[in-house]
C-alpha cells in the first residue's frame, strides 16, 4: 500500500487542479463534520468558448471542497464521479426548487474512480463539473453525471438570489483494505448565487 501512497497524492493534486485556474465568486459554509470530514459548495465562472460567447452563456464550475478535521492522520476517500455522489438541488430565494429539464448537457470528461488522500489538517478542492452545453443568455451551473447530478440555467438578467445545496456520499469501494476510510453523509449548506451582483464578495 506504501507504494502506492505517492500515486493517490499526485491524482489528487491533478484533480484538483485540471484545467484553467479559476476564483469561486460564490463560496457556501461549510457543513457539519461527519466522522472527522467536513466540507462546503464553491462556484466559479469557466472560461468561455466562441458558442459560449456567441450565445452569451456563462458556464459554472461547481467546487467541492473537503478538509480533515479528524484527530488522527490521513483520511482516504473513495470518489466515483460515475455514481454521482453529489447530489444538488436549486432554490430561489422564495424556497421553491428550480427544475433540472431543459438544459441541453454533454459529458466532457468521465473520470475513473479514485481514492483522495487527506492528510491531517488539509484541504482539498476539485471540480464536480463535467458536464457542458449551452443556455442562451444564461449561467449554466451543472454537477455530475447528465441526468443524476443536475443541470440548471439562470438567466443573466435575474434579479433574484439562487441558492444551490447537495449531499456528498461516499462508501468504500468493495474488496479495499484502506486504513482510516472516511464513510458517511455530508449534507452542504445553500451557497448563494446572485447573478446582477457577481463581482461582490459572498
Amino acid at each position: 500500500m506504501k507504494k502506492l501512497l505517492p500515486i493517490i497524492c499526485i491524482f489528487a493534486n491533478c484533480l484538483c487542479f485540471a484545467g484553467p485556474v479559476t476564483e469561486p465568486k460564490f463560496i457556501g459554509e461549510w457543513s457539519q463534520p461527519t466522522n472527522g470530514l467536513r466540507g462546503r459548495l464553491l462556484i466559479a465562472e469557466g472560461a468561455q468558448n466562441k458558442y459560449d460567447v456567441q450565445y452569451n452563456c456563462t458556464p459554472g464550475v461547481v467546487y467541492l471542497e473537503l478538509q480533515n478535521m479528524a484527530v488522527y492522520d490521513t483520511i482516504y476517500v473513495y470518489y466515483n464521479a460515475k455514481r454521482s455522489p453529489l447530489r444538488c438541488e436549486l432554490q430561489d430565494s422564495f424556497g421553491n426548487s428550480i427544475s433540472s429539464r431543459d438544459v441541453f448537457v454533454s459529458s466532457d470528461a468521465r473520470p475513473d474512480p479514485c481514492w483522495l488522500a487527506l492528510p491531517l489538517d488539509s484541504t482539498l478542492r476539485f471540480s464536480t463539473t463535467i458536464l457542458s452545453g449551452l443556455a442562451r443568455n444564461s449561467l449554466l451551473i451543472s454537477v455530475g453525471e447528465e441526468g443524476v447530478g443536475g443541470a440548471w440555467k439562470i438567466p443573466l438578467d435575474s434579479t433574484n438570489a439562487y441558492y444551490l445545496s447537495g449531499t456528498f456520499t461516499s462508501m468504500s469501494s468493495t474488496g479495499e483494505t484502506w486504513p482510516r476510510v472516511w464513510e458517511g453523509t455530508l449534507k452542504l449548506p445553500p451557497v448563494k448565487i446572485s447573478v446582477k451582483n457577481s463581482d461582490e464578495k459572498h
